[in-house]
């Protein structure tokens, strides 16, 4: 059941992420994608897949570990950028359908860092191209590793 659940997360969430409001008319004059529920399916994926892959059981505050673990994500956010990922996502992205002041989103592009500062603002940016290729890449592997 697992299995399926993070494969039907993962096509939504490219659906979600490849989602051009710029060419649809029921968002004249919008930019970007379904960031949101893009967002929020992305981090249900890592979710998921850090509560097989790092343990915990109810413990949540393991599961996202999975972002930094070399054999999986990869990435290497320092402890307070983790913490920031989960208490955006955990807490304000699924509850209250917002997310936590100095944290924004973009679409962004391939080869933009997933988390990163703005030049002007200095606030992080959670770019969701670069974060859904990755999970995508994870997805197959847990599919293939994990029966």
């Amino acid at each position: 059941m697992q299995r399926e659940a993070i494969k039907e997360l993962m096509e939504v969430a490219e659906f979600c992420v490849n989602f051009d409001k710029s060419q649809d008319p029921h968002w004249v004059g919008a930019a970007g994608c379904y960031g949101y529920p893009g967002a929020l399916l992305l981090f249900s994926i890592v979710d998921s897949l850090g509560s097989i892959v790092e343990g915990g059981g109810d413990d949540v505050s393991k599961h996202f570990k999975v972002l930094n673990n070399p054999d999986w994500y990869a990435y290497k956010f320092e402890s307070e950028e983790l913490k920031l990922l989960e208490q955006s996502y955990r807490n304000k992205l699924v509850h209250n359908a917002h997310i936590k002041a100095g944290l924004k989103m973009k679409p962004g592009e391939t080869p933009d860092q997933v988390l990163g500062r703005d030049t002007v603002d200095g606030e992080y940016v959670l770019s969701l191209v670069p974060f859904l290729e990755r999970t995508r890449t994870v997805v197959e592997k847990f599919l293939s590793e994990f029966n």
